[in-house]
């Protein structure tokens, strides 16, 4: 029987594996869709990636309140968002954003809440990936559907 997590057939490394620099891994994060904020949205620091994709300085966007800037649009009530974010620690769902030129998307969102050693909320790292493509494709795909006559009608 594989040790949990080992690949079948494989062996896990008992040498130490290499420490991942800090200077990669800030590298890897620049790449990354990924803010952190206040519960209130007031955003405490994002990465150059999530300031690219949404065509904000990351100087405008910090100190800002994302849902604002963003004119987020949310699929529930955001105090209804929060209070399960509050008591399970996390919320993901699509979001409804709009960049800096004034175009929109649509993000799969990812919230986890950071708590101190005391379990006090301190803030939330959201990491958005956008999916406005995949959404568009997803809706033509339906509307074609709608739109095509089927040809197995009637048939039994």
């Amino acid at each position: 029987m594989n040790a949990p997590g080992a690949a079948r057939g494989k062996r896990l490394a008992t040498s130490p594996q290499p420490r991942l620099s800090t200077e990669r891994l800030l590298r890897t994060l620049d790449l990354s869709h990924l803010l952190v904020r206040r519960l209130d949205g007031t955003i405490l620091f994002c990465t150059p990636g999530i300031a690219r994709l949404y065509g904000w300085p990351q100087e405008e966007m910090d100190g800002k309140c994302s849902h604002s800037l963003l004119k987020t649009e949310f699929p529930r009530p955001l105090p209804e968002i929060n209070e399960r974010l509050l008591a399970m620690g996390y919320w993901s769902g699509e979001l409804r954003h709009v960049r800096r030129d004034g175009s929109g998307l649509s993000v799969a969102s990812h919230w986890s809440l950071q708590c101190d050693d005391t379990g006090q909320a301190l803030s939330v790292v959201e990491v958005n990936s956008e999916i406005s493509d995949w959404n568009r494709r997803g809706n033509i795909a339906r509307f074609s559907a709608k739109r095509t006559p089927s040809y197995f009608a009637g048939a039994t």
